[in-house]
């Protein structure tokens, strides 16, 4: 199972991190007073030194004792924290490792952490390098807590400032645990977050495009295979029409003629659109498969 963590904080605690990290570089800093616990530190380090990162959530509280919600992705690359000379697990309080975190503000003064600018201090700095508000909010009953001795526990909010949960993924120990660096079969990441995008794309004409189909009669002008005979005659799903001139070069809407277009199989159309600007002719890719 993979360890990340969830930060217990307002929504302006994760706005003032968002419009921090929104300037270049893309970096910022999340404090806390509370010290991560030595096991699940250790875990975290070894994401550090194996994949760069490792990932935290953010649950923003809601006033009046009504239930918030998980509505931050984060990203965190670095633990900054500075003990007590000749302590084991005493973090002294210091200021932000650099100028990219948030300005110091009201809040960590209403929160009791500080007494003025000049006191900007916290016990533990973890650098975010990537936060993104998710495009629909998560119950913390999403989570299961991490620790050994509550398997399957639903997360619960109370006070504390992070907790330790687990993400989907393979059972194994944590990654300070292995001998060898983990191999492909062993890599995990969380997917499956609802995500807003808008694109703009241009028209196509399917009449236009199952005319040259039929046309084809299943086979890739450029590798000359015949899908039609491949599966049983599924292979004829991965034959796509290509632009000879590439619609994105158009400065307006335009006729397309049936041999403006080329069928090809889903390969080599890839192969025509990963060669550069303008792509390579089908002439051309056609040789060079034949060579």
């Amino acid at each position: 199972m993979t360890l990340a963590l969830v930060f217990n904080g307002p929504e302006k605690w994760y706005g003032n991190i968002l419009a921090k990290a929104g300037k270049k570089p893309y970096r910022s800093w999340l404090q806390q007073n509370c010290l991560l616990n030595a096991k699940h530190e250790r875990i975290l380090a070894g994401y550090l030194e194996l994949n760069g990162s490792f990932k935290a959530f953010g649950y923003v509280q809601n006033e009046g004792g009504v239930s918030g919600a998980v509505r931050y992705a984060l990203e965190i690359d670095t633990i900054v924290k500075q003990l007590a000379p000749g302590s084991k697990g005493d973090g002294l309080r210091i200021p932000p490792p650099d100028s990219t975190a948030p300005e110091f503000d009201g809040y960590d003064i209403a929160q009791g952490k500080c007494r003025d600018a000049g006191d900007y201090r916290y016990r533990m700095w973890f650098r975010v390098r990537k936060i993104e508000k998710m495009a629909t909010e998560l119950s913390p009953e999403t989570f299961r807590y991490y620790d050994e001795d509550s398997p399957g526990k639903v997360l619960r909010i109370s006070h504390s400032a992070h907790y330790y949960v687990r993400l989907p993924g393979p059972a194994g120990e944590a990654p300070t645990q292995r001998k060898a660096r983990p191999g492909f079969a062993e890599a995990a990441d969380l997917e499956g977050l609802l995500k807003e995008i808008k694109i703009l794309t241009r028209s196509r004409s399917r009449r236009l495009r199952d005319a040259v189909l039929r046309e084809a009669k299943g086979r890739c002008c450029v590798c000359g295979t015949d899908y039609s005979r491949v599966a049983g005659g599924l292979g004829v799903k991965v034959l796509q029409v290509h632009h000879l001139s590439p619609l994105s070069q158009r400065k307006e809407a335009a006729p397309t003629k049936a041999e403006d277009l080329a069928v090809v199989c889903a390969n080599c159309h890839m192969m025509l659109h990963s060669g550069g600007e303008p792509p390579p002719a089908v002439a051309d890719l056609r040789k060079l498969l034949n060579r």
